[in-house]
C-alpha cells in the first residue's frame, strides 16, 4: 500500500502537467517546455526608438554608440572634426577638403622654378668654355654611345640674355637607348629629369640647389629635326628674332615665376620655330620650350 502510493511531490507534478494517465516516460525524454524550463524567447525589437537602458559606464558607452550609429556619415564626420579641433595646435588649421572631381591627372607642364632662379645675364665668353669642359666629360664617360654633341640654348647665342645654365644636345649611336644613360652620367652629377620632354632623354646637373647644366640626348632619327637645334640656328642667323626674343625675356623676367616665364615664351618660340621648320620642309610642331 505504501509502495503503491507515489510521493506527494511527484503526484503534484503529474497533476500540473496532466501526465498521470500517460504512464511513465523513458529516462532522458522530455517534452518541450518541461523539465529544464521553457525555451527563452527573443525580446521583440524596440518600438518607437526606445532602447533598454543600462546603468553605469557601460550604459553610457552603449548609449553613445547607439546615438552615433543613427547619425548620417557626413554628420558623424563633422562631429568628429568639432571634437578634434580643440586639440589641434594653434596656427595649424585643417586642410580644406577638395570636392571629388575624379582621379587626379599628372601635371605635364614644366616644373615650377624658384623665384631666385630667374636670373638673366648678359652673354659671357666663359659659357663657351664651360660647354667645352662639360662636353669632353660627357663623351669620356659614354665612350661608343654618343657620336655628336653641340652647344644649344640661349648661352650658345651671343648678344642674348640667358640664365647661367649650359644646355647641351647629344646624339646617341644606333642601338643605344638615350634613357638608359643615367648610371654613367651620375658620376658627373647628372640626374634624369623625369618631368622633362617625353620624346628624348633629359639629364640635369645641380650644384648647391641650382641648375648648372642640361643635357638633351636624342636618338639618331631625331637629330636633324630636333627643336632645340633648329631654334638655336634661327637665333644665330636672324638678328630680328634675337631682338624680339631678348625683349620678351626681359619683360617676363620681372614676373619672378619660373612657370610664367616659360609659358610666356611659348607663343614666340613656336612662331620662330615653325618658321624655321617650314623653311626646311618640316611640319609644324608645338613645344613648351625650345
Amino acid at each position: 500500500m505504501a509502495a503503491a502510493r507515489r510521493p506527494r511531490r511527484a503526484r503534484r507534478r503529474e497533476r500540473r502537467s496532466g501526465s498521470a494517465a500517460r504512464g511513465p516516460r523513458r529516462r532522458g525524454h522530455r517534452r518541450p517546455g518541461q523539465g529544464r524550463g521553457a525555451p527563452r524567447r527573443r525580446r521583440p525589437p524596440p518600438v518607437g526608438g526606445r532602447v533598454r537602458r543600462l546603468r553605469g559606464a557601460l550604459g553610457r558607452r552603449l548609449s553613445r554608440c547607439r546615438r552615433t550609429r543613427r547619425r548620417p556619415r557626413g554628420e558623424r564626420r563633422e562631429r568628429r572634426r568639432r571634437l578634434v579641433a580643440p586639440l589641434r595646435p594653434q596656427g595649424h588649421a585643417a586642410a580644406p577638403r577638395r570636392p571629388h572631381r575624379g582621379p587626379r591627372r599628372r601635371d605635364t607642364r614644366p616644373a615650377r622654378e624658384p623665384a631666385d632662379v630667374i636670373e638673366l645675364q648678359e652673354h659671357r665668353p666663359e659659357w663657351a668654355e664651360s660647354y667645352r669642359a662639360a662636353a669632353a666629360a660627357v663623351m669620356a664617360v659614354l665612350p661608343g654611345q654618343l657620336d655628336a654633341i653641340e652647344h644649344i640654348g640661349s648661352t650658345a647665342v651671343p648678344s642674348l640674355l640667358a640664365k647661367p645654365i649650359i644646355d647641351l644636345a647629344a646624339r646617341a649611336v644606333a642601338g643605344a637607348d638615350p634613357r638608359l644613360l643615367d648610371r654613367p652620367l651620375s658620376g658627373l652629377g647628372f640626374e634624369r629629369h623625369a618631368a622633362g620632354p617625353k620624346n628624348h632623354a633629359v639629364f640635369v646637373r645641380t650644384v648647391d640647389a641650382r641648375r648648372t647644366h642640361l643635357l638633351h640626348v636624342f636618338a639618331p632619327d631625331q637629330w636633324e629635326h630636333c627643336n632645340q637645334r633648329l631654334f638655336r640656328d634661327r637665333l644665330l642667323r636672324d638678328a630680328d628674332a634675337r631682338r624680339r626674343y631678348r625683349e620678351l625675356k626681359e619683360a617676363l623676367a620681372r614676373s619672378r615665376d619660373g612657370r610664367d616665364y616659360t609659358a610666356g615664351k611659348l607663343a614666340l618660340v613656336e612662331e620662330l620655330l615653325n618658321e624655321e621648320r617650314a623653311a626646311r620642309g618640316l611640319p609644324p610642331t608645338s613645344a613648351w620650350d625650345k
